[in-house]
């Protein structure tokens, strides 16, 4: 499977900015009660503990509450 559309992140911690890839049925979303951004996978099990879904993490600094969403490109 070939992975479809990018987004930039940003992290406002340590202000690094960097992009991901990711395939088609791939959900990403703003939480906004906890802050930072959730993959919710193409692979996702529906359950509590998915082990294919989680929070997208800072590369840089390793913070998840501070990641936000820059831009959104089909590839």
């Amino acid at each position: 499977m070939d992975k479809v559309f990018t987004i930039k992140f940003e992290c406002v911690n340590c202000n690094n900015v960097w992009q991901e890839d990711f395939y088609k049925g791939d959900h990403i979303s703003k939480r906004y009660v906890f802050g930072g951004v959730l993959l919710e996978s193409h692979e996702c099990t529906h359950t509590v503990s998915c082990p294919f879904c989680h929070d997208i993490e800072c590369p840089c600094c390793g913070s998840h509450e501070s990641v936000s969403i820059l831009e959104r490109h089909p590839l």
